[in-house]
């Protein structure tokens, strides 16, 4: 007789599989759905913080020039001369400190800054100022031989920008005598010839530019000068971005500007001019710069619009600036920051 064994194995059927199979997908689609979520929201808030640090660093530096703009030593009454003239004896705009603060409105195209397109639309901020991070404390003065002395070396060098002043008269002028930075306590206004610009006397009293009479400095300092302008324009890898221009003159004696990228990101910049019309220290108006008597400008309000470098909404975004309410046409993830910062040396 053959005997059958019986076993009791089984298995699924197909149903059950299938079934199996699905709730599998189920569940591996909701996870890489929230690892998906996860990494947008990450993505988003990254973008964010970089936008919030980038404006923190646009405001700063911006900030810390306009309260230094339109200093130009210890009385804003005392008299004062510029003997740096060009060719036809005239003072170069760049160089010209009788106006310290100006500006462009909304740039039409080809607008060129240090060799950079500005972009169109955007304000263009120029500001002037003497530093006082490096001093010369005047020991002597020969006028005969348009030599100062400082008490100790100085960093200044030649074809420097200079400001010299005693609280009673200032002069502007440039270092004429050729010794390497710190290496000499002696500064030099002498007459210079050749490239424009240059000192079109060497006497620093009271006069027209090139006609100036002597004047004897007893005490006093000498101060760098810094003439700089803000703008925004495409940096190379395509993005805008906040520039900062500083006019300088190099050794041959031209008049040369370098840009220096200051924050990337920066898509546009406005400034509205605050003027004390009637002299109380008070603001009465806040307006673009070319509608305020730059004389009488105490404040300025800036405001600043930056982008994230890749897109990171979902759909464009709707946003306020300059006054206006905005459409964009991308998804780059936007943010509108804004200060007001007072003119400390005009109050």
């Amino acid at each position: 007789m053959r005997l059958r064994r019986k076993t009791s194995q089984s298995g699924f059927t197909m149903v059950e599989l299938l079934i199996g199979m699905l709730i599998g997908l189920v569940i591996i689609g909701a996870v890489l759905e929230v690892m998906f979520s996860s990494l947008v929201f990450h993505r988003t808030q990254a973008g964010l913080a970089r936008l919030q640090e980038n404006a923190r660093y646009a405001i700063g530096f911006v900030t810390q020039d306009v309260r230094l703009s339109s200093f130009l030593g210890c009385d804003i009454n005392a008299t004062k001369v510029n003997v740096i003239a060009n060719n036809s004896n005239a003072v170069p705009a760049e160089l010209n400190f009788a106006t310290t603060l100006n500006g462009q409105d909304n740039v039409a195209a080809n607008t060129v800054y240090a060799g950079l397109t500005v972009n169109v639309g955007t304000d263009v901020l120029s500001l002037k100022y003497a530093s006082t991070k490096d001093i010369c404390e005047i020991e002597t003065h020969n006028s005969t031989n348009s030599t100062f002395s400082c008490y100790g070396t100085h960093p200044f060098v030649k074809n420097q920008p200079l400001l010299v002043t005693d609280c009673s008269h200032r002069a502007i002028f440039l270092q004429s005598n050729n010794d390497a930075a710190n290496s000499t306590v002696n500064i030099e206004h002498q007459l210079m010839v050749g490239p424009a610009p240059k000192n079109c006397v060497n006497s620093l009293g009271v006069g027209t530019v090139c006609s100036t009479q002597n004047y004897q400095f007893t005490s006093g300092s000498i101060l760098a000068l810094n003439s700089l302008a803000y703008f925004v324009a495409q940096n190379n890898l395509g993005q805008p971005a906040l520039y900062r221009q500083q006019t300088s003159i190099d050794a041959s004696g031209a008049l040369v500007t370098q840009a220096r990228e200051i924050v990337e990101g920066v898509e546009n910049i406005q400034f509205l001019y605050g003027e004390d019309s009637n002299g109380d220290q008070s603001v009465n108006l806040y307006a673009t710069v070319d509608k305020v008597d730059l004389d009488k400008v105490i404040s300025l309000r800036v405001e600043i619009l930056l982008r994230s470098r890749d897109s990171l909404v979902d759909s464009p975004q709707n946003y306020f600036f300059a006054g206006s309410d905005v459409n964009s046409t991308d998804n780059h993830l936007r943010k509108v920051v804004s200060t007001t910062i007072a003119l400390r040396n005009r109050l």
